[in-house]
């Protein structure tokens, strides 16, 4: 009876230790298409396919307690900006989660109407990605902005750069990937844009990851 007490408490110690280090250790992954007409991965199969198998890649790699969250960018007035789909990924719905965020980013080209601007950072400065605790955001962009903030052309010319992030932007922390980078500009134009959002996380206090196709 004793030894059966014992184990029981053996078990039950284990069970707070992993509850413990899944807590611990839990990670914030956020997956952002950008929506925008600039971006190639609406209009180019072959861009679309890589994305997709990037991000479903990513996924293999959550663990059970990690929190992965499927957002898009693009016009702010957009309802489709207000779409969030959430999930604590567990043993049971981890292959689930992995084949829907794939899925979605291979169905957009069909399901998905270009919008006119890329609010990349408004929406960056809007929630909470779990930075403190070292959260990853990718986002599948050509990296243009082309907002209030910037105009998308001078950026790409360097007649006009980013501004730095405003005291709000909840980036320190954070990694941040941007998958597609200058898809289908020129090199100039690729090496601006990669140096300019360095330039703009750095200032945020994150770590940025320019991803090219």
């Amino acid at each position: 009876m004793k030894t059966i007490m014992l184990l029981n408490a053996v078990f039950a110690a284990a069970c707070i230790l992993a509850s413990l280090s899944t807590s611990v250790h839990a990670k914030h992954v956020t997956i952002v298409p950008d929506v925008s007409g600039s971006n190639p991965l609406l209009t180019n199969e072959h861009i679309n396919a890589q994305a997709s198998a990037y991000v479903e890649l990513r996924m293999r790699k959550v663990d059970a307690g990690d929190v992965v969250t499927l957002r898009f960018m693009g016009s702010l007035s957009n309802p489709k900006a207000l779409q969030k789909h959430e999930y604590t990924i567990s043993y049971q719905n981890k292959a689930m989660v992995k084949q829907f965020m794939s899925q979605v980013v291979l169905a957009m080209p069909a399901h998905t109407k270009p919008q006119n601007s890329t609010n990349l950072i408004a929406f960056l400065g809007r929630y909470d990605f779990g930075c403190a605790d070292g959260g990853e955001i990718i986002i599948l962009t050509d990296g243009i902005e082309a907002s209030e903030y910037v105009d998308g052309k001078a950026l790409l010319s360097g007649k006009a750069s980013l501004p730095k992030p405003s005291a709000s932007t909840r980036l320190k922390g954070c990694t941040i990937i941007f998958y597609g980078i200058g898809a289908g500009r020129s090199d100039a134009e690729f090496q601006r844009l990669r140096i300019q959002w360095q330039q703009y996380f750095d200032s945020a206090g994150a770590t940025f990851k320019a991803i090219a196709l």
